[in-house]
C-alpha cells in the first residue's frame, strides 16, 4: 500500500499541471471519501470471488464425469465389436489411439513447458523480492494451459507489482518485465515447438476461435480444453472421407 501511494505521488509529480491530491493522503483516503468508487470495487470483489467458487464447482463435476468414462473404458471396446463389424471396429479403435496419442503428447509437453516458465518465473521474483512469488509462479503455470493470451495475462500482475512495490526505483520493475516476458516468449516460441512438432498442425487463427468459442461457453475451463477439443475435431474430420477436406482447412500446412 505505501509503495502504491509512492508511485501515485510520483506520477503526479511528473504531470505538467498541479493536482488536488493533499500532502500525505493515502490511496485507501480517497476511496474512502468516494462512495461510488466503493461499491464498485466491492462488487468486483464479490464478482472475483464468485467466479473461483464457480470454478471449483465446475471442476468437481468435470471429476465426477472423469470417474464414469474411466469406468466405461474397460468395456467400450467390446461393445463397438458387438455394434459394428470388425473393419469398422478396428478404424474407430485407431480414430481414439491416434487422438489419445495426440492429447497425451499435448498434454505431457504443455505441462513441462508451463513448469519450466512457472519455475524459471519463480526464481526470477524472489531474486529481486517481488510479494507473493510463489503465488505467482503457480499462476504462471495455470495459465500457460490458455494458448498465446493466458501468458501474457499470467505475468501482468506481478510485473504490475514489481512497479507498485519499488516505485522509487523503477529499473526493477523494468527488469522483471523483460525477464518474465523473455522466460515466456522463449518457452512459448521455441521450446514448445521443438517439442510438440508444429503446434499439432492446427492452425493458429483456428486456436484463437476456438479460445474464443469454448471461453464463451464455459469460462477459463473452456480456453484450457480449447486445443484439446480442436485436436480431437481434426483427427475425426481427418478419418471421415466427406469432410477430410474441412480438416485439411483446418491445419496449419
Amino acid at each position: 500500500e505505501e509503495g502504491a501511494d509512492r508511485l501515485v505521488d510520483r506520477i503526479l509529480e511528473a504531470l505538467p499541471w498541479e493536482t488536488a491530491r493533499r500532502e500525505g493522503s493515502r490511496l485507501r483516503d480517497w476511496i474512502a471519501s468516494d462512495p461510488q468508487l466503493q461499491e464498485t470495487l466491492h462488487e468486483w470483489l464479490q464478482a472475483g470471488v464468485g467466479e473461483v467458487f464457480s470454478w471449483l464447482t465446475t471442476m468437481m463435476v468435470v471429476f465426477v464425469y472423469l470417474v464414469f468414462l474411466i469406468a466405461e473404458k474397460a468395456s467400450l471396446p467390446k461393445r463397438m465389436r458387438l455394434a459394428f463389424d470388425e473393419t469398422r471396429a478396428e478404424q474407430i479403435a485407431s480414430v481414439v489411439e491416434n487422438i489419445n496419442q495426440a492429447i497425451a503428447k499435448y498434454i505431457s509437453v504443455k505441462t513441462f513447458v508451463s513448469f519450466l516458465q512457472g519455475f524459471l518465473s519463480l526464481i526470477v521474483l524472489l531474486v529481486f523480492g517481488v510479494d507473493f512469488a510463489f503465488i505467482w509462479g503457480l499462476l504462471i503455470f495455470l495459465f500457460n494451459f490458455i494458448p498465446y493470451i493466458g501468458s501474457i495475462v499470467a505475468v501482468t500482475l506481478p510485473i504490475l507489482l514489481a512497479f507498485v512495490q519499488y516505485p522509487d526505483s523503477p529499473w526493477i520493475g523494468v527488469v522483471v518485465a523483460l525477464l518474465l516476458l523473455a522466460i515466456q516468449a522463449v518457452g512459448g516460441n521455441y521450446v514448445e515447438p521443438r517439442l510438440t512438432g508444429r503446434r499439432l498442425g492446427v492452425s493458429p487463427l483456428l486456436v484463437l476461435i476456438a479460445l474464443a468459442f469454448w471461453g464463451f461457453l464455459w469460462g477459463v475451463t473452456g480456453m484450457i480444453l480449447a486445443v484439446p477439443l480442436t485436436v480431437i475435431a481434426k483427427i475425426v474430420l481427418e478419418n471421415i472421407d466427406e469432410t477430410r477436406p474441412i480438416a485439411t482447412l483446418m491445419s496449419s500446412d
